[in-house]
C-alpha cells in the first residue's frame, strides 16, 4: 500500500527488475509468464527449432555481458526510439511546452542510468534462466531489450565484448534486435529509503569519520560492541525527555541527574553517526533542539527546562514526535509501523524507552510495551542499571555500564541486545 502522493517513477531511488525466460518446451499454463526461447527460435512452418543449440544459452556468458552493464553509463542504445523515455505525458509533466506544441530534445545526458546490480542466473535445471537489473531509474524498454541482448550473447551471436561495444555506441542501431516480449518482466521493488550505492557511500563517510576503535576504548568495548552502533547512521535521532514534575520530587531528584547523564551520552554517540544533528524534545515543554551536535548542548537542554506537570508519554509522542493520529502508545507505536512497514519494512521506526528512576509502576508498564504483543518487537524498554544486570546474568551476561548504554543506543534496532533482558 503507497501512501498519498507516491508516484512509482519519481517517488523511487531505485527499481528492481526481473526478466524470466526459459529454454525448455513451453508450458501451456506458464505461457504468459515468461520468454519462452523455443517460441522464438521455432521454424514457423513446423514448429520446431532451427537447430538443438537453439535452445540452449551460456549462462556464463551472459552474466560477463551482464557485468559490464555495471556503473553509469549512457544506455541509448537500450532504449527504443519509438517513444523517448522521460517524456511520459508531456501535457501532464510540462503543460506549457505542450500548449505551444514544442517536444524537448532528448539529449545523451539524459538517458545516463547508473546499475547496481546486473546478474543472470541459473534458475533450477529446467532451463530457466532470470535477469536481474538493479538501478537508480530505466529508459524506455530498457529491461527487455538488455534481456534480448543478453539472449544474444548467451546463443554466441555476439561476444561478450562485442555486447560491451554495443553499449559503447550509445545508440539503437547497434542493437539489431527487437525488444524481448513485455510477458516475461517483472517489477519486483521501488526502493524509497537507501539505494545499495548509498549505503556504500554511507559506510565509507563513517569508516573516514568515526575511529571505531578509539570508540570502544574510550567507552571500554569490545570493538564488534562498537560497530553494532553504525546501524544509528540509518536512522533520524530524536531525544523524547521527560520533564514532568515526578522527576524532580521523586527519589530526591535523582531522576533528572541520570537523566542528564543518559542524554549527555546518548547525545554523544549518536552525533558521531547523524549528520544532521540530534533533535530534543520534551513532554511537557515547548522547549526543541534541533541539530543537536554536542552532548554539552544536550545537557544545557535538559538543565534549562522546569521540571513540572503530568508524563503525557502517549499524548506528547503523537503531537511532538510523531502525527496526532492516535491516543494510546501502543496504538501509536502500531499505527506508525504499519503506515511505514508496507513502503520501507518493519524496521523503519524503532522506538527505545530507558527508565528513569525505580518507580515499579513505571517498571511494570515499561514491561508491558516491551512484551506487547503486536507492538514488542519494534520497542526495546530499558530497566535502570541495576535492574537490568540481574535480568542479564539470569542469562550469564555479566552488565557493563558500557554494554547498559549500548543497549539504550541499539536495543530498539538489533534484537539480540532486547533478548539479553527477556
Amino acid at each position: 500500500m503507497a501512501a498519498e502522493g507516491f508516484d512509482s517513477h519519481f517517488s523511487s531511488v531505485g527499481k528492481d527488475y526481473c526478466y524470466k525466460l526459459s529454454c525448455g518446451v513451453p508450458d501451456p499454463l506458464q505461457t504468459r509468464q515468461r520468454w519462452w526461447i523455443y517460441d522464438r527460435w521455432c521454424d514457423r512452418s513446423r514448429g520446431k527449432p532451427q537447430q538443438p543449440s537453439d535452445l540452449l544459452l551460456d549462462v556464463g556468458a551472459m552474466q560477463q555481458a551482464a557485468q559490464q552493464l555495471l556503473g553509469l553509463h549512457d544506455f541509448s542504445t537500450f532504449m527504443d526510439n519509438k517513444k523517448p523515455a522521460g517524456l511520459g505525458s508531456l501535457k501532464r509533466k510540462k503543460p506549457k511546452l505542450a500548449a505551444a506544441g514544442i517536444k524537448p530534445v532528448r539529449t545523451r545526458e539524459k538517458n545516463m542510468r547508473l546499475l547496481w546490480r546486473a546478474d543472470v542466473v541459473q534458475e533450477g535445471s529446467a532451463g530457466d534462466v532470470q535477469i536481474l537489473l538493479a538501478g537508480n531509474g530505466f529508459l524506455y524498454r530498457m529491461v527487455r531489450l538488455i534481456a534480448a541482448g543478453l539472449v544474444e550473447v548467451g546463443h554466441g551471436r555476439v561476444s561478450p565484448q562485442q555486447f560491451r561495444k554495443q553499449l559503447e555506441a550509445g545508440s539503437r542501431a547497434a542493437l539489431q534486435v527487437e525488444a524481448a516480449p513485455p510477458h516475461g518482466l517483472y517489477l519486483q521493488k521501488l526502493q524509497r529509503f537507501y539505494p545499495p550505492q548509498a549505503l556504500q557511500a554511507l559506510a565509507s563517510r563513517l569508516d573516514a569519520r568515526v575511529s571505531f576503535r578509539d570508540l570502544a576504548a574510550r567507552w571500554r568495548m569490545p570493538v564488534e560492541m562498537a560497530l553494532d552502533l553504525a546501524s544509528l547512521a540509518l536512522y533520524d535521532i530524536i531525544l523524547f525527555a521527560d520533564d514532568s514534575g515526578s522527576m524532580a520530587f521523586e527519589e530526591g531528584g535523582e531522576r533528572v541527574d541520570d537523566l542528564k547523564m543518559i542524554g549527555s551520552k546518548v547525545a554523544e554517540i549518536s552525533t558521531l553517526f547523524d549528520d544532521d544533528g540530534i533533535l530534543v524534545r520534551f513532554m511537557n515543554s515547548n522547549t526543541e533542539g534541533n541539530a543537536v551536535r554536542s552532548a554539552a548542548d544536550v545537557a544545557a537542554l535538559l538543565a534549562g527546562v522546569q521540571y513540572s506537570g503530568l508524563t503525557p508519554l502517549a499524548g506528547s509522542m503523537v503531537s511532538k514526535v510523531l502525527q496526532p493520529i492516535v491516543y494510546s502508545l501502543a496504538a501509536v507505536i502500531k499505527e506508525a509501523r504499519n503506515r511505514l512497514a508496507a513502503q520501507y519494512g518493519p524496521k523503519a521506526v524503532a522506538f527505545e524507552f530507558a527508565q528513569v528512576g525505580k518507580d515499579q509502576r513505571a517498571q511494570a508498564f515499561l514491561g508491558q510495551l516491551d512484551k506487547h504483543p503486536e507492538v514488542g518487537n519494534s520497542i526495546d524498554c530499558t530497566s535502570y542499571f541495576e535492574l537490568e544486570s540481574v535480568e542479564y546474568q539470569k542469562r550469564g551476561i555479566q552488565l557493563s555500564p558500557e554494554l547498559w548504554l549500548v543497549k539504550i543506543m541499539v536495543g530498539s534496532i538489533d534484537p539480540s541486545y532486547d533478548e539479553g533482558d527477556e
